[in-house]
């Protein structure tokens, strides 16, 4: 079966694995991409059953229709309103080509205010059934809709063994993962931000050097988005303000994402900043200390019971380094049951039904 996916392709690790995850769910499938730029394809060459194809194509072929992942519906200001607002007429038509459509994945908000809220309302009408990745999106849904959503993990949790990797089962030397975020609507927290992360990897480096270990202490910082939101002036910002360059090294996402997911197996500890940072810490039982720059990520903990430290990105210079650092040493892996896993890969369920 041919089916049309609609997502956020911006080349974003996240995203990308979770087309990845739907892909590989279904190999007997082809999906095809939304996607007028080859540049944004690139992380699903090699996946044989993902095709792209332009926005001005014929979908009328397409029986079903998916969106998939991520905070596709968010109308936090009112510009991001007013593009929303000329768009529903088209948007409206667009759904009505399709006899099912799908929004698997995601969460929804934030609303600037109650009229925000109605036009989400409007667009999220138009689909058959959800599955959302939080408790606080699918209450949205149904006081205000009668469209079928159910609850589910976020879909990377779904990550199948031969995609994730086999853990090092050896000791490891202490390697710290940061996650850098360009969050360009808050420059000042930003600038902020990196100097607090280049700070916590200098107490990580200083701190968890260990001669017994026989190795340097490492430290990698990742870049998630290399598209649209690009992280990459960020993670630069933060290598230059640590003082053991040495041992920082830049892990970006530019391929499929394998990249990423073998450089998160080799990490001890997280401080992460991207909401699939923290959902691959809990997914790999990586001791972690999260910077929370959007509610979705207090909203995902928040239904996983996670009761230790977070920090707030708009408090981040009132946090001390050394202190965070020193916790995050102390900590053990979060666990979270395997059912888990299990039920973040019933996303897919309502695509079968």
């Amino acid at each position: 079966m041919d089916i049309l996916v609609s997502a956020f392709l911006e080349r974003n690790f996240g995203d990308d694995l979770m087309i990845r995850i739907l892909a590989d769910r279904f190999p007997g499938h082809t999906f095809y991409l939304r996607c007028d730029t080859l540049e944004n394809f690139v992380s699903f060459e090699t996946t044989q059953n993902i095709r792209r194809i332009g926005e001005n194509e014929d979908f009328s072929r397409f029986g079903i229709h998916v969106t998939i992942g991520g905070s596709v519906v968010r109308i936090e200001t009112k510009s991001r309103f007013l593009i929303y607002l000329r768009s529903f007429r088209s948007q409206k038509k667009f759904f009505s080509q399709f006899p099912r459509s799908y929004f698997i994945g995601g969460n929804l908000g934030p609303f600037l205010n109650k009229t925000a809220q109605w036009m989400a309302c409007q667009i999220i009408s138009s689909y058959t059934a959800m599955s959302l990745r939080d408790e606080w999106s699918c209450e949205f849904v149904k006081k205000r809709l009668k469209t079928p959503v159910q609850l589910r993990p976020d879909i990377a949790f779904s990550i199948p063994g031969h995609m994730l990797g086999e853990p090092a089962k050896e000791k490891r030397p202490p390697v710290l993962g940061i996650t850098a975020l360009n969050f360009f609507q808050d420059n000042n927290n930003n600038y902020h931000l990196n100097r607090f992360l280049a700070k916590a990897a200098d107490e990580f480096i200083a701190r968890a050097d260990s001669g017994k270990l026989k190795a340097k202490v490492r430290v990698k910082i990742f870049v998630f988005c290399a598209g649209f939101c690009n992280d990459y002036p960020s993670a630069y910002d933060i290598m230059e303000n640590i003082g053991g360059r040495g041992n920082v090294e830049i892990i970006a996402h530019t391929g499929n994402g394998d990249n990423i997911l073998r450089e998160l197996r080799e990490c001890t500890h997280m401080i992460p900043v991207r909401f699939h940072g923290a959902i691959m810490s809990l997914r790999l039982g990586i001791p972690f200390v999260p910077v929370i720059y959007d509610r979705k990520i207090d909203h995902m903990l928040d239904d996983f019971g996670y009761d230790r430290t977070r920090l707030n990105f708009q408090e981040i210079s009132k946090y001390d380094p050394a202190k965070t650092v020193a916790e995050l040493l102390r900590m053990d892996a979060f666990a979270l049951d395997d059912k888990v896993f299990q039920r973040a890969g019933e996303h897919f369920d309502i695509i079968n039904n």
